[in-house]
Order: C-alpha cells, then sequence, then structure tokens
C-alpha cells in the first residue's frame, strides 16, 4: 500500500492554497467546507507558510513545486502539489459525498479519470438516505452503550441492526419508521439479556 487513508480533521486549522485561477478555487471552497480557515497566496511565502498545517498547490512550475515540498519536508507540514504526485506528501482523493458518509477513492495517483468514473458509479449506488441513517446511529449510540457493555456487544447488536433494512425503511417510510424499528430491536436485546 503506497499511501495511508486517512480523513484529517481540519476545522479552524491554518491551511495555504498557492495559486491562481479555477482549480485554485476550487482547493479554497473544498478545504473550506471541511471547516479549515484558508489563506490564498499567488505565490509561495516562506513565513506564511511556517503558520500552516498544510500546503495545497495548484501551479505548473516543477521548480517551485520541488521548492514547496523541501519546505513542507523540513517543516512538518503536509503538502499537496495538485497534479504532480512526486511533489506530495499527501494526495486528494475523488470524493463521494454524502453528508455523514464519505467515500474516497485513490487510484495512488496513477489515473484521476479511472478514480473519477469510480466515484460517479458510486454516486449512483449510495444516496443521501445513508446520511440520514448515520445521523438516526448516531443519535442511539448513549442509549446502546448503556444497553450493551462490552465492544463486542454493541458491534454483534449494529451488525445485527443493519440487516433489518432500515435503508429500505428511510426510502418508504421515512425516519420516524426507522427510529420506531431500531427501538423495537434494542427492546428485543434488553429482554434477551434480562
Amino acid at each position: 500500500m503506497r499511501y495511508y487513508p486517512v480523513f484529517l480533521d481540519l476545522l479552524e486549522r491554518p491551511c495555504l492554497v498557492i495559486g491562481q485561477g479555477q482549480l485554485a478555487d476550487e482547493k479554497v471552497a473544498q478545504l473550506e467546507q471541511a471547516g479549515a480557515h484558508v489563506l490564498r497566496n499567488s505565490h509561495f511565502d516562506r513565513t506564511q507558510a511556517k503558520q500552516v498545517f498544510l500546503i495545497v498547490a495548484a501551479l505548473e512550475n516543477s521548480k517551485q513545486a520541488q521548492e514547496i515540498k523541501n519546505f513542507g519536508d523540513r517543516n512538518r507540514i503536509f503538502v499537496n502539489v495538485v497534479d504532480k504526485t512526486d511533489y506530495c506528501s499527501f494526495i486528494v482523493p475523488a470524493i463521494v459525498d454524502r453528508g455523514n458518509l464519505l467515500i474516497a477513492i485513490s487510484t495512488s495517483g496513477k489515473s484521476p479519470a479511472i478514480a473519477s468514473q469510480i466515484r460517479k458509479q458510486l454516486e449512483k449506488q449510495f444516496g443521501h438516505e445513508y446520511s440520514d441513517l448515520l445521523e438516526v446511529l448516531a443519535e442511539i449510540r448513549p442509549q446502546v452503550k448503556k444497553t450493551f457493555h462490552t465492544f463486542e456487544q454493541r458491534k454483534d447488536f449494529y451488525l445485527k441492526l443493519i440487516q433489518k433494512n432500515l435503508l429500505q425503511t428511510i426510502q418508504t417510510a421515512g425516519l420516524t419508521a426507522v427510529r420506531e424499528k431500531i427501538q423495537q430491536e434494542l427492546h428485543k436485546q434488553t429482554d434477551l439479556e434480562d
């Protein structure tokens, strides 16, 4: 495995986008959507760059890309030079965004076109009802922790629960019906425990 997949919490973290044009604008928008405090500059400023958590550079100049990569390595700052994996300490995957559900697709930088094709296929397969279901499951977590005292018990409950066609229930009957179905399953398990 060439890359270690990870989701970063960028909320309030300073991030720098270097470059101009639509591609740089897109990177700014993506970082802001993740809650980052985004700084932007058309050129590389070392003083500004020392203050950030990560740098995204949208530029064509390979010499400048190498300089930014070297700077990042020396200062332990993550660097992504768009479409130039040789100058990156991290790469950005294609993403299916369904609110609480994020699916990242990477071809290890070999073919962004294939990653984009897979993303389009997954977008058809995974609808927004997944985000709704995750919201409901998050609501019941405290109750599940009170009911089941070990990680294994909770894991078993959730595995059985997701086999109850909850997504179909959301699509046909709505969130209230899903909540009721989950409560029924919790009560069944509580009765079994007693």
